[in-house]
């Protein structure tokens, strides 16, 4: 079906009549726009900007919640640290008395001959390594190595293998000598070690222990009564070696007693009464010149059952017998 011309022809003809100017435009303009804007509205009611306050409290709970991690994982790294820092140098907790400060090495002692110089070293090794210490550093004329009980610990390091030993060495007398030595498990060298003078000088003696009780009930309730070979055993165990037994080249316990009694008896004819002799020889660390000694003690013959409260003390050099000094003091009581 074909359109009419004539339809066409009319609605041309309105349309050209029609004027369209700039005003006509703003005005279908602001129309348009004005249906928009509710639109544009919802969409910015249901697109919410993100709060300032809200940002900041973010912001703030950041800046104080990081750094406090931060810390809180390199104080437990810290502490580790000096877990096995403390370990290594042997300041943790062994039941050492007081006293027993560590020589910490600056330069450390090289392993003793035998001992690995690299890598990772075993107990026995770091045993060696401390008995080489204690040989060098300590009295050997008091106690070996042989008579101390030897105890190892590992000190570990952050990655869960050996850092160091520590080899604790307790005297087996029970007097309360210990040495302790720090050993790298690296190298086996010497890190540090306690005070050597108390690893053979008790710091008193202990009337009441049962060993030292054991002796006093076998020879007697004074020590000097007893015979030098036991006094010298006694006092290397329970004094630090203060009295010892003669050496070659000294005045043997018979010529002490007969240069003693060669002065008791003049004091005899004097009109003194006759004495009984006992003697200690002390070693050269019991006097402030290091000049070894023997002290007799002379007790009453009508004493003798019983000790008086003080005696005649004769003074001798071990060198040559030479009488020192003759006092009035005190029975000792040890």
């Amino acid at each position: 079906m074909k359109n009419d011309p004539r339809i066409r022809n009319a609605l041309d003809e309105s349309l050209s009549s029609v004027h369209f100017d700039a005003r006509d435009m703003h005005r279908v303009l602001r129309a348009v726009r004005g249906q928009e804007a509710p639109v544009r509205e919802r969409a910015r009611r249901k697109r919410k900007p993100l709060r300032l306050d809200f940002l900041f409290a973010v912001a703030t709970a950041a800046l104080v919640i990081v750094p406090l991690s931060l810390f809180a994982l390199r104080a437990q790294r810290t502490a580790t640290s000096k877990i096995s820092t403390v370990a290594a140098h042997g300041a943790v907790s062994t039941g050492m008395p007081a006293g027993h400060e560590d020589v910490l090495l600056a330069t450390p002692l090289p392993p003793s001959a035998g001992e690995p110089g690299a890598g990772v070293i075993g107990e026995s090794d770091a045993i060696q390594a401390a008995r080489a210490c204690f040989e060098a550093q300590c009295d050997t004329t008091i106690f070996t190595f042989d008579e101390y009980a030897v105890d190892v610990s590992a000190a570990l390091g952050e990655d869960g293998a050996p850092s160091s030993y520590v080899v604790t060495m307790e005297s087996i007398y029970g007097n309360g000598c210990v040495f302790r030595v720090v050993v790298s498990a690296q190298d086996g060298t010497v890190i540090s070690y306690s005070t050597p003078r108390l690893a053979t000088v008790p710091a008193g003696l202990d009337r009441q222990c049962a060993e030292v009780r054991a002796w006093y009930e076998r020879y007697g309730e004074h020590s000097f009564t007893w015979p030098l070979d036991a006094q010298a055993e006694f006092s290397r165990r329970y004094e630090g070696g203060m009295r010892r037994m003669p050496e070659e080249g000294e005045a043997d316990a018979d010529a002490i007693a007969a240069a003693a009694q060669a002065h008791l008896s003049q004091q005899a004819e004097n009109g003194v009464e006759a004495d009984s002799p006992y003697l200690s020889l002390y070693a050269g660390r019991a006097f402030a010149d290091g000049v070894a000694r023997y002290r007799v003690y002379c007790i009453p013959q009508s004493d003798a059952g019983k000790l008086p409260e003080s005696c005649t003390v004769l003074t001798l050099r071990a060198s040559d017998g030479v009488l020192e000094s003759s006092q009035i003091l005190p029975v000792p009581v040890f």
